[in-house]
């Protein structure tokens, strides 16, 4: 009769271990996972911001500027790994991905080529990144 309390306050302890400590442990585990997806967000920015528009090349021409800011192979890879086309190939949308998807090496490779193309172009044609 006498340790009554003592499995009361044992069962506050774990309640409060389920409830309170391990959801914060859950939150941190998953920060790194909500990065790679505001980066993946971010390459599908500038994807989207292309992929319609034309750009005037230092020749004076113009030219779609998603071909040409990431050229063929990596327009590929966009393809392959971060959208989905329309049968006309005139719509796209992100490519639903689930966290291993996201994930896969191949994926954040394309991700990461994506960013770089995007930042190396704002560098080299500042006057055309703008349009």
């Amino acid at each position: 009769m006498g340790g009554g309390w003592l499995g009361d306050l044992v069962g506050i302890l774990i309640r409060y271990m389920i409830d309170t400590v391990w959801p914060m442990r859950e939150r941190r585990a998953h920060a790194a996972e909500d990065r790679e997806w505001d980066r993946r967000t971010g390459a599908l920015d500038a994807v989207k911001k292309t992929y319609d528009k034309t750009i005037r090349l230092s020749s004076g021409d113009s030219a779609p500027a998603y071909n040409s800011i990431f050229g063929p192979d990596l327009c590929e890879k966009i393809r392959w790994h971060l959208i989905d086309l329309s049968q006309n190939r005139s719509i796209w949308r992100p490519r639903p991905m689930n966290k291993d998807q996201l994930r896969d090496p191949a994926v954040q490779r394309t991700i990461d080529e994506v960013l770089a193309k995007v930042k190396s172009f704002k560098e080299a044609d500042p006057e055309s990144a703008k349009q």
